[in-house]
């Protein structure tokens, strides 16, 4: 099944409407998976939380994982920084 969708529009709106201040590199990771098709979500999730767990010698989970270490996962797993439009 083929359901027509129009990708950029979304994408547009999820900066237009603020999503993209507030959600960051949740928001971004969704841009990467509208764009691709391909979803690392839950890689980088665990990339991110096992990198914070490193540092701080502390479990974590999501929505407790610092940004920065969202970016470092991104670069790991191979998301583009989406976080500013282009």
């Amino acid at each position: 099944m083929n359901i027509p969708y129009d990708v950029d529009y979304v994408i547009d709106a999820l900066y237009e409407k603020g999503l993209m201040e507030k959600g960051k590199w949740f928001v971004a990771n969704n841009v990467y998976v509208l764009k691709t098709g391909n979803d690392y979500t839950v890689d980088f999730l665990q990339k991110a939380a096992s990198l914070q767990e490193e540092e701080t010698g502390e479990p974590v989970s999501w929505p407790f994982i610092e940004e920065k270490y969202f970016t470092e996962a991104a670069k790991i797993v191979g998301i583009p920084d989406y976080r500013q439009r282009a």
